[in-house]
């Protein structure tokens, strides 16, 4: 199974090699590596969304009017601050792990960098995770919405989570012959009652990894956590604090987001449209289908709900028949492609223009390539020129080679 490291990797080998990590690896640690801001990958209205939500007046108690619908603007902003975040475990000992929060501290992504693997199998090593959070007066926080993603062979993977002073999930166990894996889930938790509806909550998160190699061709990879708080990003959240009972958004009228782990609606009439493609937490906008618009320019949204359509003689093209079936938006193109351009692909199969190259093997994509050094290779392209050799999709002197140059330019310097 090859893989390809978000950085370098830690093995650890168990049990005899685990003994030398067990000071370091069975308790939380001291202090998180260093945060790093995740890329601005949302769109305007999410990234414009305050910090904390607006906080019920003093000396008023939310669960007299838990039952009222808050605004859907409201509802956009709830969510919970992400403050320190602590590691247990062989799997992920702090010096291994990096740290990624959301500019609103309510997304985080935890990587990793550790392969579990034994010469004396059976073995087994955990990774507990325990995000404390700040929980804004007048809410509770229902289920959350962890991620677990990674790569398993021959392996017993399980997974549970529990909030401090609450419940426990039951594990949740399964066996991987060799595979990648993804854990999308949605526990059954809601944060602890707060002693005071109209106060601020500090609670504390933690979720669990267990992982088991059964022989000595076993390995586990654990590559990266993620964890988002917001009531739009999939977290259930109630205003009050002992009802558990989420709020809703209500239907969404043109221009709103739709869809997306809240699977909010559209008011009749209306219909959620796409971008591409949509998956379970894909988010839509609400438009009317009977709208006119204006054709489109090059690398601009066509087809859809609304079949708009392209300027002139381009072509609309979408990743699929399903997603034209489905009433998915694609992009406006010209009948060939230009660099970086999809090619060998989607609907209508566009070749690229003359000069480029299709690299099918290097996700469909038109490129240039000659061969020369520096020049993209892949199988299906033109080979590296004499003295070259292809590594990392690019052609480049061998290392042998590179010592052999610097040895001929030592020696002909007068």
């Amino acid at each position: 199974m090859k893989r390809r490291p978000r950085f370098g990797w830690f093995f650890l080998f168990a049990p005899s090699a685990l003994l030398a990590f067990a000071g370091a690896c069975t308790g939380s640690s001291a202090a998180p590596a260093p945060d790093a801001k995740l890329p601005a990958d949302r769109d305007a209205s999410e990234q414009a969304r305050p910090d904390a939500s607006p906080k019920v007046d003093a000396g008023t108690d939310a669960r007299a009017d838990a039952s009222i619908e808050p605004p859907v603007t409201l509802i956009d902003s709830v969510g919970a601050a992400i403050g320190a975040i602590t590691f247990a475990g062989a799997l992920c000992e702090p010096a291994t792990m990096a740290i990624a929060r959301s500019n609103d501290r309510q997304r985080v992504t935890v990587t990793f960098s550790t392969a579990f693997s034994s010469a004396e199998a059976p073995a087994s090593a955990s990774c507990t995770i325990t995000i404390t959070m700040d929980v804004p007066a007048g809410y509770r926080m229902g289920p959350l919405r962890p991620k677990w993603l990674g790569e398993a062979t021959r392996s017993r993977v399980s997974h549970v989570y529990w909030f401090e002073d609450g419940a426990t999930t039951a594990p949740v166990t399964e066996e991987i012959a060799a595979a990648e894996y993804q854990y999308n889930d949605h526990p059954d938790l809601w944060s602890p009652v707060p002693p005071a509806c109209t106060a601020p909550q500090r609670v504390r998160f933690s979720a669990r990894i267990d992982a088991t190699v059964h022989d000595a061709e076993s390995a586990f990879y654990a590559d990266s956590f993620e964890l988002e708080t917001s009531w739009r990003g999939g977290a259930d959240w109630e205003r009050g604090c002992d009802l558990r009972k989420p709020f809703r958004a209500p239907p969404g009228t043109v221009g709103d987001w739709c869809a997306g782990n809240q699977k909010r609606p559209c008011t009749p009439g209306l219909g959620c449209e796409f971008m591409l493609t949509a998956i379970a937490e894909t988010q839509g906008q609400c438009v009317d289908p009977l709208e006119r618009v204006p054709p489109s320019e090059v690398g601009q949204p066509c087809g859809g709900l609304r079949d708009i359509a392209c300027a002139g003689d381009r072509v609309c093209w979408r990743r699929s028949q399903v997603a034209i079936d489905k009433g998915y938006l694609g992009l406006c193109r010209e009948h060939e492609g230009a660099e970086g351009a999809a090619c060998d692909l989607g609907v209508p199969s566009l070749p690229c223009r003359a000069g480029l190259y299709c690299a099918t093997s290097l996700r469909h994509r038109c490129v240039e390539a000659n061969g020369e050094l520096g020049s993209i290779c892949a199988p299906e392209l033109p080979a590296c020129k004499a003295g070259l050799e292809c590594n990392a999709e690019h052609c480049r002197v061998p290392k042998g080679g590179q010592k052999a140059r610097a040895s001929r330019r030592e020696r002909d310097r007068p």
